[in-house]
């Protein structure tokens, strides 16, 4: 067998061995070269371990929905106006709405009455070990990567309780569950209801009660009476598994091109066929030094004897890699909703604040009121509320919308025709009491057109000397130049 045999066998095997190992090294069942791709199965498991705390793409686009979500003040309003809450409620389900009509809906719907009282505090700090951003930031995360969080109302000691006893019994605590390790028990009498939950902690089963539980999921259409596979929420990764999947192995890819790219050729003497272990050590000591060394690229080398060289390089492969990388990336983006032009280094700066203010108005603010809907049909009761209060997310002084309310200020600003209180109560701030407030300010610098028209015409003659001619003389023949006759 010559050389050139010898190193093609080689290469084979090498792929074959290549491909019975998993990224963790743990053997697999052989997969042929160019065959058949393989997907892991789609579990919220593996979204949480192999999606968001495994993957740099998942994490970048989660992590940056989580933390907007997270930052967003919650507090408790006394509902003011009925119509009002449902209009507003209306509005923020929709896209790119203006800001102003948000503020003048929440203005005359909660007239800014925040309540101070129990359910107020436990938003404010959910439980001992987290504040408010962060409970509500893991919350979301939840939600995106499993389709579904699973918020526990910590009552105290309950047990001996009967449930409406239970029920009276305001929470002291909110905890966000990892969903990974709950679950439902369902009723064997209705394919929808729920009896419970568990929440497996080391293998063992803890009990939750129906109504100690806030279960926030997305649509699910898949059903299953079996295995209730409706009642838990839909994780986008699952539709997405294969795009998932589709950037780990890019990645792999990637970190073995950037690492070492692989052999790029193979070198092989066409002088001697037969080599012993020491000439051969010899000869792989020299090809190192000479041509595989850090520090030699673009350098000539010259090597003693006749040498053939076999080019394996696909460099046009690498290309077309980190193109597909990018691909898998924007996809993966319109997967959860989020505009991509937020992340890609080609966005310009006018591109990028669009897409932070349509993470705003058409996925976080949704998604939070979502939440609030679901935290507001069980908390209220809980704490004693009817609904005539609510819970309720601010966005008005998020900085992604404050560009909208300086663009308003800009064109208020050359409303002259405004008192400045009219312009104070069109931004949503409070009036001033001093009387001037509430008079026409214009400015000192403008004049009627037919002023302006007769100033041009006097203008327009002039003898050269300083003053200006009227034809035909008379009263008034001789005006300073730039007059405009008496009283200037």
């Amino acid at each position: 067998m010559s050389i050139l045999d010898t190193f093609k066998s080689l290469v084979s095997g090498l792929l074959s061995n290549k491909k019975t190992k998993g990224i963790t090294g743990a053997s697999q069942p052989p997969t042929l070269y160019g065959g058949l791709a393989v997907y892991p199965n789609a579990n919220t498991q593996r979204f949480v371990d192999e999606g968001f705390c495994g993957n740099g793409s998942i994490y970048t686009i989660v992590a940056t929905v989580a933390r907007k979500f997270g930052s967003i003040p919650r507090y408790v309003y006394k509902i003011e106006d009925k119509q009002a809450e449902r209009q507003l409620k209306a509005l923020v389900k929709q896209r790119n709405y203006k800001i102003k009509k948000l503020n003048d809906l929440q203005l005359k719907a909660y007239n800014e009455t925040v309540v101070e009282n129990d359910f107020s505090e436990l938003l404010a700090q959910p439980n001992e070990n987290q504040g408010q951003d962060a409970f509500y930031e893991l919350t979301c995360v939840f939600y995106m990567t499993a389709g579904e969080a699973f918020l526990r109302l910590n009552r105290g000691d309950i047990d001996g309780l009967t449930d409406e006893q239970a029920d009276a019994i305001p929470p002291v605590e909110l905890i966000s569950l990892p969903p990974q390790y709950v679950e439902i028990i369902p009723d064997p009498e209705d394919v929808y209801g729920v009896i419970g939950y568990y929440f497996v902690i080391n293998g063992q089963r803890k009990f939750i009660r129906k109504n100690d539980m806030i279960h926030w999921k997305r649509p699910n259409p898949q059903f299953d009476g079996q295995t209730r596979i409706h009642q838990r929420g839909l994780s986008p990764l699952q539709p997405g598994n294969k795009l998932l999947t589709q950037d780990e192995s890019a990645t792999d890819a990637a970190v073995a091109m950037q690492q070492n790219g692989g052999a790029r050729g193979a070198l092989y003497n066409e002088t001697m066929d037969n080599l012993d272990p020491v000439q051969r050590t010899q000869i792989e000591r020299v090809i190192d030094k000479k041509l595989n060394a850090v520090d030699r690229k673009g350098a000539v080398a010259t090597m003693q004897g006749k040498w053939g060289y076999l080019d394996i390089g696909q460099s046009s492969v690498d290309m077309e890699l980190v193109d597909s990388m990018d691909q898998v990336f924007v996809r993966l983006c319109n997967l959860f909703g989020v505009n991509p032009m937020l992340f890609l280094s080609q966005a310009t700066y006018a591109n990028v604040q669009q897409a932070r203010k349509d993470l705003v108005t058409s996925l976080v603010m949704p998604m939070a009121c979502s939440l609030r809907d679901e935290m507001n049909r069980v908390l209220l009761p809980a704490f004693g509320l009817d609904k005539t209060y609510t819970h309720d997310a601010d966005i008005s002084q998020l900085p992604e919308l404050q560009e909208e309310m300086g663009q308003l200020m800009t064109s208020l600003m050359q409303a002259w025709i405004l008192t400045p209180n009219q312009r104070l109560e069109m931004m949503n701030e409070e009036k001033s009491t001093d009387p001037l407030m509430d008079k026409v300010w214009v400015p000192n610098n403008l004049l009627l057109l037919d002023d302006a028209a007769v100033s041009d015409s006097l203008n327009s003659f002039s003898d050269g000397t300083g003053t200006n001619k009227i034809p035909g003389g008379g009263p008034g023949a001789d005006l300073p130049k730039g007059g405009s006759g008496a009283g200037n």
